[in-house]
């Protein structure tokens, strides 16, 4: 499932997860390295055509947790961008298992 989207979306200012492995067939990573990794991604949100200004998803809330998705396209950022497409900002937060 591809989320594409034209512009920023809301930073999250709640604790919250968003869990991409929750979809049916996505698995996270089981493999030890050195193996391949083995992870399945079923959402990808797509920001290739958006005029972004703040990342392709960030959270200001302490104790968020991002994972299980693939998140690009940040590549038409504003001129005053200077994160990644992914923005954590506040305690104990974390981005797991997805590709940026």
């Amino acid at each position: 499932h591809t989320i594409s989207i034209q512009s920023d979306l809301p930073m999250i200012t709640e604790m919250v997860t968003v869990d991409g492995y929750s979809q049916t067939g996505a698995q996270a990573n089981t493999a030890v390295s050195p193996e391949p990794i083995n992870s399945v991604i079923k959402i990808e949100i797509d920001g290739t055509n958006a005029t972004i200004t703040q990342g392709v998803l960030g959270s200001t809330a302490d104790g968020s947790i991002i994972k299980g998705l693939a998140i690009y396209g940040g590549s038409r950022v504003s001129p005053n961008f200077t994160n990644a497409n992914v923005g954590l900002i506040g305690n104990n937060t974390a981005l797991q298992g997805s590709y940026v």
